[in-house]
């Protein structure tokens, strides 16, 4: 599934972005998506930031959250592959 989108998969009747959202939500109100296609993640009270680097994966949205982040602290959220595979 490399390249699909895995937060939209669904588990137990809720997409992985609106899980982790709830569980974020509990911890901060100050939430950012950074994301290649932002229509495909909006979420009400949560702006998205367009990937500086949106062709090197997760470690380029990593520094866009880092550099977009108005907080000292940033949080990443990696979507395991869904086969529970690791990419080697």
């Amino acid at each position: 599934m490399d390249g699909a989108d895995k937060a939209a998969l669904t588990i137990g009747g809720q997409t992985i972005l609106d899980r982790q959202l709830t569980v974020l939500r509990a911890l901060t109100p100050h939430l950012v998506i950074v994301a290649r296609n932002a229509a495909t993640y909006c979420h009400p009270g949560v702006p998205i930031v367009a990937d500086h680097f949106p062709i090197t994966g997760p470690m380029g949205a990593l520094n866009t959250a880092l550099v977009e982040a108005r907080k000292a602290a940033a949080f990443a959220s990696p979507v395991p592959r869904a086969d529970n595979t690791r990419r080697r």
